[in-house]
């Protein structure tokens, strides 16, 4: 049922779309579970990577920040292969302790994550997110699934560039999701050898460096390769 429900989903926003199917499936995500925000993001070893569309407003902050914190619902949803939901954000400190606090500073009060798979391939999440503290309903979740299944489907469908500036940003996205992944891979590897510390910790150091300079972890991981950046374990 939720595989045909994606189809329709997707069939009925390729037949209007003027631009990428990305945005389109956020917005619509919208419109069918009555939430405040969303956004797509694509995943890596260990989190999301790169935003690949997200509605103006609470979508696109609440992605950057899982993003450059590299905790919260998306990471959480993709690495269980199960949805997350948060109807409740002012109670989540202890669960996201760098999250929960800048997502309510950001305005948000809920928040829910939607694994977006192929198959048994996980490519990233759909995330839904509230100004109030409200739960998803059954049918809201039901909903949110098959845009999750649509989500998917049009990642696998982004078309080369002479197809349209919004497919091209796409799979622009796609292209820099491979890339950041493999920087930050290398780069954490680096780090815990500068530090003396595991790749968990070493990670966590690179995107602390990265959110107090209001860069992005992939930004920072490449100047880390590049050897522009070294850290040192006498560094806060």
């Amino acid at each position: 049922m939720t595989s045909a429900r994606s189809a329709r989903i997707l069939g009925g926003l390729r037949a209007t779309s003027t631009g990428g199917l990305a945005p389109e499936v956020c917005a619509a995500s919208i419109r069918a579970t009555g939430v405040d925000g969303a956004g797509l993001s694509l995943a890596g070893n260990r989190g999301p990577v790169v935003v690949v569309a997200a509605t103006a407003g609470l979508g696109r902050t609440l992605e950057d920040l899982q993003v450059h914190l590299g905790e919260g619902p998306c990471a959480d949803a993709w690495l269980s292969g199960e949805p997350v939901s948060h109807p409740e954000l002012a109670r989540s400190a202890h669960r996201w302790p760098a999250l929960g606090p800048a997502a309510l500073e950001a305005g948000a009060r809920a928040a829910f994550a939607f694994p977006v798979t192929v198959g048994s391939v996980r490519l990233g999440t759909l995330s839904l997110y509230r100004s109030h503290p409200e739960d998803l309903g059954p049918r809201e979740v039901d909903e949110a699934i098959a845009h999750a299944g649509a989500a998917g489907s049009a990642l696998l469908q982004l078309r080369p560039a002479d197809d349209g500036a919004g497919a091209d940003g796409e799979a622009d996205a796609v292209r820099r999701a491979v890339r950041a992944d493999r920087y930050v891979h290398q780069a954490t590897g680096m780090v815990s050898e500068q530090l003396h510390c595991s790749l968990d910790d070493a990670l966590a150091r690179l995107r602390a460096h990265a959110y107090a300079g209001g860069r992005t972890v992939a930004e920072l991981a490449r100047d880390v390769v590049a050897r522009r950046v070294r850290f040192s374990p006498e560094d806060p």
